[in-house]
């Protein structure tokens, strides 16, 4: 009997390369990732859906963050107060 992984978000526990590592480690060791959000098979067609799935969420992050720092900064430039980490 093998032990599962079960998160609700595939693309809220890892993105991209690290995944596919993570995965075959899980492998190795005998431990299924469940995803509640993406129910593919463990056949090649569904480790190439799982692996589609990953890239696009690191990619969608990716450009979130472009997004909110080309933000930051025109409200930097139209003077207004720039939020950011507030030191412990």
């Amino acid at each position: 009997m093998g032990v599962d992984v079960v998160v609700s978000k595939r693309d809220r526990w890892a993105r991209g390369n690290i995944t596919r590592h993570l995965r075959r480690e899980f492998d190795r060791h005998g431990v299924r990732l469940v995803a509640l959000n993406s129910q593919t098979d463990d056949s090649p067609v569904g480790r190439l859906a799982d692996n589609i799935l990953d890239d696009f969420s690191e990619y969608e992050r990716i450009i979130i963050v472009d997004r909110m720092r080309r933000g930051k900064r025109r409200k930097a430039q139209e003077g207004k107060i720039v939020a950011g980490p507030t030191p412990d």
